[in-house]
């Protein structure tokens, strides 16, 4: 469930809480290896959750609450995948010509166009 918001297995705000899992034997397969759509089938004591959360809590919290900078990741995934596929084809233009002129701006100027094509897109 968490990694269907976006965080990545990676992430390193969830490096101590995935450690704790891992080395817990006893709960490692029913937490790490079930489906997104199953639960946990047993019960943690407030002790042990809190042994497994630590500082990940708020990472944790933001993203089952939809608190993320994108907070519909899937829904995100989508709209870049029909960006992609309708943009795919495009193969005219002069890719050099825009890095050229581009690059004869300062870096604030750059940021600037950026957030500004950012925005229309």
């Amino acid at each position: 469930l968490l990694y269907e918001t976006g965080i990545r297995r990676d992430d390193p705000r969830l490096a101590n809480f995935l450690h704790a899992i891992r080395h817990d034997e006893q709960r490692k397969h029913s937490v790490l290896d079930m489906a997104s759509n199953e639960v946990i089938n047993e019960n943690l004591d407030r002790e042990t959750f809190k042994r497994y959360v630590g500082d990940a809590i708020g990472i944790i919290a933001k993203a089952l609450k939809k608190q993320l900078v994108i907070p519909d990741w899937p829904a995100f995934i989508r709209v870049i995948g029909e960006i992609f596929e309708s943009c795919r084809d495009f193969n005219d233009g002069n890719v050099s010509f825009i890095f050229n002129a581009f690059s004869s701006f300062d870096n604030l100027s750059k940021s600037k166009i950026l957030q500004s094509i950012f925005i229309l897109c």
